[in-house]
């Protein structure tokens, strides 16, 4: 496992905007460095790592269940404002292998769209959810081999979600993308998919080291 430049991403990703409504609009949640909030217009680097083993897509080709695993994603981002962030150039995700079906293999490295979110919170988690910039396709994900049943291109669309932890500080701001986070916001073609990681992101630049989070009100 090594660490890499961010960002949902997943924001994916931070930050990798999505549809999750809160049900009071006070308790919006938004960046804080030190305990300060950060301004509108602001604009602060972030290094993103996968810290837990691997990054896996799952889904169907048709009617066969796939899986996609890459060990290193790359990419650099930043916070852009209160609760805001993005990646504009996308995240590289290498190391990637086919456990599912047999006789498979992805082409390298898989990259994805610029790529924009949004912390938006449902009271108990933070959840960052990520979008392309433009358009609803984040990659096309080539799968082949001879041995391949499922040999095609075939995109992946819509957003994705992670889950992280309110009105906490640290050096590293950790965000779990689950089942549950993400489920009915990501699709490979028409059929829906799952992207599981467990993701944290570190400062760097002049707050390299400081203490950071997601607050609210």
């Amino acid at each position: 496992m090594s660490r890499v430049g961010l960002l949902f991403l997943s924001v994916i990703a931070v930050f990798a905007v999505g549809t999750v409504v809160t049900s009071d609009a006070s308790a919006a949640p938004h960046w804080v460095i030190n305990g300060t909030a950060l301004a509108s217009g602001s604009s602060e680097s972030v290094l993103r790592s996968v810290s837990l083993g691997s990054a896996r897509l799952v889904s169907k080709i048709g009617t066969i269940p796939i899986e996609v695993v890459c060990t290193n994603a790359d990419a650099t981002g930043s916070i852009t404002g209160p609760n805001k962030a993005e990646a504009p150039s996308g995240i590289a995700f290498t190391g990637c292998t086919v456990p599912k079906p047999s006789g498979c293999t992805v082409k390298e490295p898989i990259d994805t769209v610029a790529l924009t979110s949004v912390l938006l919170s449902n009271e108990t988690v933070g959840l960052g959810t990520g979008s392309p910039k433009t358009g609803e396709e984040f990659v096309a994900i080539t799968i082949s081999g001879s041995a391949c049943s499922v040999e095609s291109k075939t995109p992946v669309k819509g957003k994705d979600q992670c889950e992280g932890a309110l009105n906490t500080a640290a050096e590293t701001y950790s965000c779990l993308f689950t089942d549950a986070s993400s489920k009915g916001l990501l699709f490979l073609g028409s059929n829906e998919a799952l992207f599981l990681a467990d993701v944290f992101f570190l400062l760097k630049g002049t707050n390299d080291g400081k203490k950071w989070g997601v607050k609210t009100p």
